[in-house]
């Protein structure tokens, strides 16, 4: 991001839980200190990272080591795994797409230039736009910014979530960047905003979600307050995309696109992220079930160029046992299983059984939630009894995974007579575990037709 002499924006900033300082106090502030602080913090943001890093980033253990150690009591070891589920585990695919998106945030940042006249008339248009005006045209500095779209593509129960809410994580928080003068201006950073399909499915939805979501980051202070009183007419998608440049929104995440989306505006919503992400130059992530975006592919408008970007699919995690039915240690599924053994309560010096992930495909057919919900249960167990750990065999954890697994039954159920026989033995199944399937059902006629009546 670069710097105009009419703003002279540094890079500073200050953090969030600063945004609502005063103007007197930031300037009482020893203004060097605040243009090299905000130099440093921009820098860092924008600043090339390694595969290695990203890998680093992505990945992360929740429950503490010394939840691990072999004197740490039963009731330290249970009130650690309450955030058991909320470690993370990035296998290559995962950590390339993130580096990938990563990459284009840089780009998308860095060519924001304030030195550049038809940018700065661009950015500061918001006034004129909630008037009516129209959008001015994309500048030339970003206009290369086109078509940045990232697809997340998964099952419910397969780590969507749990990957948008690691990139939050790996993106700064918002900031405020201020330019110089007795009383410098300032302006918003947003590195990530994340949102949720809405549920109504419509355009207006997706826009009174952004709107939120922007306040809810930034704050309804100085240049957002009252900056867009409600979300309608002709005008409001506009009126967002001039917002969403105003606070410098560099990745746009959205997920819980399914089935039940299908109901409402799809293809509108669609279009109206292609119009936002083509105007502007920001990344646009979106997470969605594999039948909410097969359905989008056959739709007509702006899918294509939607579509087109670039794809992680965190489905199942694949066959762990290799030509002679053995587990196979360079596997995805393997990797998983004994990340998910290693980051409990279990003593690092107790070795993983090795017939562990064959038994853990088998029940939670390679899905990393369900994976989660039976490890995590039996972490629990051997807080509570460490000998058991000695004495594991699949009949206890078949019994474990029908305990934690007991309202996903009938869809796991479904699912295995889809792989068993290509078939469902009721097509009321189909209906009521579409999102769990995978795209290559919606290619068989007799399924085909019957989302065809239902879309």
């Amino acid at each position: 991001m670069r710097s105009s002499a009419e703003c002279d924006v540094v890079d500073d900033v200050v953090p969030l839980e600063e945004a609502s300082i005063s103007r007197e106090v930031v300037t009482s502030r020893n203004i060097a200190e605040i243009r090299e602080a905000s130099r440093t913090r921009l820098q860092e943001a924008i600043r090339d990272r390694t595969t290695a890093e990203v890998e680093q980033q992505l990945s992360y253990c929740a429950v503490p080591d010394v939840a691990r150690q072999p004197d740490a009591s039963s009731d330290a070891k249970k009130n650690a795994l309450a955030l058991y589920r909320q470690s993370f585990y990035a296998d290559d695919d995962t950590v390339e797409f993130t580096y990938s998106i990563i990459s284009a945030f840089r780009h998308s940042m860095s060519r924001r230039n304030f030195d550049d006249p038809d940018y700065r008339e661009f950015f500061f248009n918001i006034d004129k736009i909630l008037k009516g005006d129209a959008l001015r045209p994309i500048p030339t500095c970003v206009r290369a910014l086109r078509d940045l779209f990232f697809i997340v593509e998964a099952p419910p129960l397969c780590g969507k979530t749990a990957y948008i809410n690691r990139l939050l994580q790996i993106f700064d928080t918002p900031f405020r960047f201020y330019g110089t003068g007795k009383q410098p201006a300032y302006m918003s950073i947003v590195p990530l905003l994340s949102i949720s399909y809405p549920s109504c499915g419509t355009v207006e939805g997706m826009l009174r979600e952004i709107r939120y979501r922007v306040i809810e980051r930034v704050g309804r202070v100085d240049t957002l307050k009252d900056v867009i009183p409600e979300i309608a007419g002709q005008d409001s998608v506009n009126a967002i995309i001039s917002l969403c440049v105003q606070v410098n929104v560099g990745v746009l995440a959205i997920d819980g696109a399914c089935f039940k989306s299908l109901a409402g505006q799809p293809q509108e919503v669609v279009d109206m992220l292609v119009k936002l992400q083509q105007r502007s130059g920001i990344v646009v992530v979106f997470a969605a079930t594999p039948v909410f975006l097969h359905c989008l592919s056959l739709a007509k408008g702006g899918s294509s160029s939607f579509l087109s970007g670039q794809r992680l699919n965190l489905g199942s995690l694949g066959n762990v046992a290799d030509a002679n039915g053995n587990p196979d240690s360079t596997s995805t599924l393997y990797q998983f299983v004994s990340r998910a053994w290693a980051s409990g309560v279990i003593s690092s010096e107790t070795s993983m059984p090795i017939e562990l992930p064959l038994w853990m495909a088998k029940l939670a057919l390679g899905r990393k939630g369900w994976t989660m919900q039976i490890m995590e249960g039996l972490h629990l167990k051997v807080a509570k009894h460490p000998a058991l750990i000695q004495t594991l065999n699949y009949e206890y954890i078949e019994k474990l995974a029908l305990q934690k697994l007991a309202y996903q039954l009938p869809t796991r159920a479904a699912l295995v007579h889809w792989a068993e026989r290509k078939d469902l033995e009721d097509e009321l199944d189909f209906y009521n575990y579409i999102d769990h399937f995978p795209k290559t059902i919606f290619n068989v006629r007799k399924f085909k037709n019957l989302l065809h009546v239902r879309t």
